[in-house]
Parts: C-alpha cells; structure tokens; sequence
C-alpha cells in the first residue's frame, strides 16, 4: 500500500470512530461507560465515608464507601434515599450547566480558560460557603444547585486538561495557577 492509500484509510477510519466522553447520565446499553452522574455519586460518597468514619465511627468503618454510607443510616431507609436524591439533585444541577453552558469555554476548561475557570471555581466554592452559614434560612436545594455547577466545572478541568500528565511544569515556578487547583498537597480551591 502507498503511504496516500494508507493515508485516506487512516482518515476514514478516524471520521467513523466516535469520541469518547463522559455522558451526563448513565447509558444502559454500555454498562462500561461511566458518567459524570457516576463520577459525581462516587465522589460524594467517598467524601460522606471519610467524614462518617472520622466522625461517627471513629475510624472503624474502613473499605467500600457505599458499605460506609449504608451503615450510617442502617434502618433509616428513608434518611439514605433522601441522601440518594440530595445526590441526584446536585447532578441535576451539574447537567443543567453542561447543557446551558458546556458552549463557554471557561466552564469547560477549554481554549486556554483555566485561569478564568479556576476564578469562577473560587467564586462558587466562596458563595457555597456564604450560603450555607445562613443558620435556620438555607435554602439547601441552591446550595445543591451551587454545588453542582462546581463539580461540573471540576470535572471539565480534569476531564478536558493535561494536568495530570505534566510531570516537568510540577517543578516550575510559572504554574502558580495549577498548584492551587490542587499539585502537591494543595486543595482544588484557595
């Protein structure tokens, strides 16, 4: 075969391969795939379990989250289907800004918008925060609302970066940017 056969098969093929992508929802037929609901019940759940077995079960609970979780409400089936449904809501939220504005590339953390998207980040996790001290008058559904569009940006960033695979810039003095969203020890959000 000459390299310009090889060429156009090799285009064709690529025209004809999907993407791959996290889809906000599960898909039923591809059990593999996981979804930015997935993703999200997962992490929600591991954050609960480490703060549950720190603080409730001091330390005894170690293992599967779910397991965590499930002993925490034991015969509360109500209180764990409420949690469920709190978890639900913020992927909600999190798929509503996806198709909102999943055009904007600082919501997505494309085109070079990781300073601006870190910047809308510091914003949400500080009204987050604002609004979650508001004693007896929180309105818990926005602070889910809040939450979700903070996760969806934090999965873009992820999702849509490099950031994991820069050994060499870890070192460097010039991504100030990439040490606060998380290098070394230091958290997602200032």
């Amino acid at each position: 075969m000459d390299a310009h056969f090889q060429y156009r098969i090799f285009i064709f093929t690529v025209t004809l391969t999907g993407s791959l992508a996290f889809p906000p929802q599960k898909i039923l037929s591809e059990e593999r795939t996981r979804s930015h609901h997935d993703i999200t019940q997962e992490g929600i759940y591991k954050a609960v379990a480490n703060i549950l077995n720190e603080k409730y079960f001091a330390g005894s609970q170690n293992g599967n989250p779910v397991r965590v979780v499930s002993n925490f409400f034991a015969s509360d089936s109500n209180g764990l289907q409420q949690f469920e449904s709190a978890i639900d809501e913020i992927v909600q939220s999190s798929n509503t800004i996806q198709q909102d504005n999943g055009h904007i590339a600082f919501y997505t953390v494309n085109a070079e918008q990781i300073e601006r998207a870190h910047i809308q980040m510091q914003t949400k996790y500080s009204e987050i925060r604002r609004l979650s001290r508001n004693g007896n008058n929180v309105d818990i559904s926005f602070v889910r609302q809040k939450i979700g569009e903070f996760l969806f940006t934090l999965q873009e960033f992820y999702s849509n970066t490099n950031w994991v695979e820069i050994e060499e810039w870890k070192q460097s003095a010039d991504i100030q940017i990439y040490s606060e969203l998380g290098l070394y020890g230091f958290s997602t959000i200032s």
